[in-house]
């Protein structure tokens, strides 16, 4: 069953490259994709936390941006910038070699 934590993030930007985790991804992390049958090539390719990013209404390249235009255009000056969600899945949830599944 998958889980899901919702928390605030004082900085947003800082939220966003914690999640990317640029040059983030460990050796077991890897090794473990490839245990789990994803294609050996295709994980020697990776090197980011964040093997697959996507966004609604927003480019995850311009993600910092964007949210800081929209906190200014709503005069948002609150210690809160962001929620970050974490939705986590069991091994049995999700198929690692079919991320679309």
């Amino acid at each position: 069953m998958a889980t899901i934590k919702i928390s605030r993030a004082k900085s947003c930007t800082a939220a966003l490259n914690y999640a990317r985790g640029q040059n983030q991804l460990k050796e077991p992390d890897k090794a473990w994709l490839v245990n789990q049958g994803v294609n050996p090539e295709l994980v020697a390719s990776l090197h980011n936390r964040a093997v697959v990013t996507s966004g609604l209404n927003i480019d995850p390249a311009y993600a910092s941006s964007q949210m800081k235009q929209t906190r200014d255009l709503f005069q948002n000056t609150g210690s809160t910038q962001a929620m970050r969600v974490i939705q986590s899945f069991d091994e049995h949830d999700l198929n690692a070699a079919n991320p679309a599944d």
